[in-house]
């Protein structure tokens, strides 16, 4: 099988999500988020039956705020980073794609 018909095998978003989990699962990327949440899981319930205000509610939803924001000014800022330095090295690499990207 060649290169074109491989790279368009899977024909729905599932299939490309099922094939991405095999190729980038450690047991790290299990471990984390489930002691996070097992974490403030245990938190939040101490919270709740003791009443010691360890996690108020308005500086939970500031810090979650804050956090969407730098995450998300961070993804943007790296997948432009990303973009531009594949267009300059598919545009050296090919000069048929650099006259492209340049109309």
């Amino acid at each position: 099988m060649d290169w074109q018909k491989r790279a368009t095998k899977e024909k729905s978003l599932r299939e490309v999500y099922w094939k991405a989990r095999k190729v980038g699962s450690t047991r790290t990327n299990l471990v984390v988020p489930v002691v996070v949440v097992v974490l403030f899981g245990l938190l939040a319930v101490g919270d709740n039956c003791f009443d010691l205000s360890i996690l108020p509610t308005s500086a939970l939803k500031a810090l979650l705020g804050q956090v969407a924001d730098i995450g998300f000014t961070l993804t943007t800022a790296i997948l432009g980073f990303l973009i531009a330095g594949f267009s300059i090295f598919a545009s050296i690499t090919r000069p048929e794609i650099f006259a492209g990207l340049a109309k």
